[in-house]
């Protein structure tokens, strides 16, 4: 105990120079499609479903204080899977909620509650997938009212077509 409470007063301590970004959100609005083009430019491999979790690491970012190694977690979207996914979210971590335009209130509510109760004030960054598709937007100010630790909106269409790239639309 003693030992603890030294090491806790120490000045000379090092930050937790590590990150984890979790991609959240209903199944096939394009999570792992976003993380794909995240990490390699292009979707280089057939992409289903994800069942469970997958789990892969982002180049290093650069800090004043060094290298912060970048850890993404993408949870399947599956009704199914909804009660696990409580067991993975935490206070420490930037979650990236992936949705559609024309999705109802109560799945983001869902999800951003989630959040709220278990990562408390943790950023959150929705994207709005698939803006191809539909060219609707969410309602963002009633959301910002109700969850303050939104951090800001994207519009974005991830395609799997070579030929086709990713596009932002804000």
């Amino acid at each position: 105990k003693v030992e603890i409470l030294k090491w806790l007063k120490d000045s000379n301590k090092r930050p937790v120079l590590e990150a984890k970004i979790m991609f959240i959100g209903d199944s096939n609005y394009g999570k792992t499609h976003l993380i794909e083009m995240l990490l390699k430019k292009k979707i280089t491999r057939e992409i289903t479903t994800t069942h469970g979790i997958e789990r892969c690491r982002m180049d290093d970012a650069p800090s004043k204080e060094g290298s912060i190694r970048l850890n993404i977690w993408d949870l399947g979207g599956q009704q199914f899977m909804r009660s696990t996914h409580q067991f993975f979210f935490t206070e420490r971590t930037l979650y990236v909620l992936v949705t559609v335009a024309r999705r109802e209130r109560k799945d983001l509510n869902h999800w951003l509650q989630l959040v709220h109760e278990i990562g408390g004030d943790a950023p959150v960054l929705v994207v709005i997938n698939k803006t191809d598709l539909d060219e609707h937007d969410i309602d963002r100010e009633p959301l910002r009212r109700e969850y303050p630790n939104i951090k800001g909106f994207v519009r974005t269409a991830v395609y799997d077509n070579p030929e086709k790239k990713v596009v932002a639309l804000d």
